[in-house]
């Protein structure tokens, strides 16, 4: 599963975390960018409490985004 800047609104984290939980096989991997935006904190967070590894990634070399950062989802 591929998405980016879709953590913004917190109300949709669940309804995100559903979405992917749908689609993705037990040894899938879902990649979601953001674009540095707070929410995308709470987002991790919430899917850290709930059936989800998440690994975190820095990407610096998006010059039109400083703050960019890739979330690496995976099953538990």
């Amino acid at each position: 599963v591929l998405g980016c800047d879709v953590l913004y609104d917190s109300s949709e984290h669940e309804a995100i975390l559903e979405f992917v939980a749908g689609g993705l096989k037990r040894n899938g991997v879902c990649w979601l960018g953001d674009p540095g935006r707070a929410a995308a904190d709470a987002f991790a967070e919430t899917a850290r409490q709930g059936a989800w590894a998440v690994e975190e990634q820095a990407l610096t070399n998006v010059s039109s985004a400083p703050g960019f950062r890739l979330f690496v989802l995976r099953w538990k």
